[in-house]
């Protein structure tokens, strides 16, 4: 990862980027573990976790008001096989924030249904951000979302052999257009 410090933010918070930038195929790897990244940042801080590897790991990421500024973003990851958690990644109040590029994969040959089926992607109350060209496969539920989502946008996500694409739990959300 690579780790840039701006001097002149509140508490000196660094943006935070998980990548390699030069060499293509020695991506990081984060193998059957949990990853957490909470927000409370300042406004200028950037959160980019793009082009990882997260086999049979769990991603949480919680507490992040992205602004003009500051921004969350997770793009370009792999996300596969059983995560110990229930869901591959799950997103809490990360308001504005970019899930794109990514593919989720259960690892699974056949649809998985039932308590122990992992999530692709467990959205709760995430306003203004942008899910795009994402691919879940073999998951009980391809995304699910609740709370308030209002101004989330969907598009070009490919939903493929899930019990359920879209699993919607009482959300209230903004039209997905016209």
């Amino acid at each position: 990862g690579i780790i840039n410090t701006h001097t002149g933010t509140t508490n000196n918070i660094p943006d935070v980027t998980f990548y390699t930038k030069e060499i293509i195929d020695n991506k990081n790897t984060f193998t059957d573990c949990r990853l957490d990244v909470t927000g409370n940042v300042s406004s200028n801080t950037q959160v980019r976790i793009i082009d990882n590897d997260f086999p049979d790991s769990y991603v949480r990421l919680y507490d992040f008001a992205s602004n003009t500024n500051g921004r969350l973003i997770f793009n370009d990851n792999s996300l596969t096989g059983v995560p110990a958690f229930g869901s591959h990644l799950t997103v809490y109040e990360c308001d504005g924030m970019v899930i794109g590029n990514n593919v989720i994969n259960n690892g699974s040959t056949t649809t998985l249904t039932g308590a122990t089926s992992p999530i692709g992607m467990d959205l709760h109350t995430l306003q203004d951000a942008e899910i795009t060209k994402n691919t879940i496969i073999n998951c009980e539920r391809g995304a699910e979302l609740d709370g308030t989502c209002t101004g989330t946008l969907f598009t070009c996500n490919r939903f493929r052999d899930n019990y359920y694409g879209i699993y919607l739990d009482n959300p209230y959300m903004s039209d997905q257009g016209s």
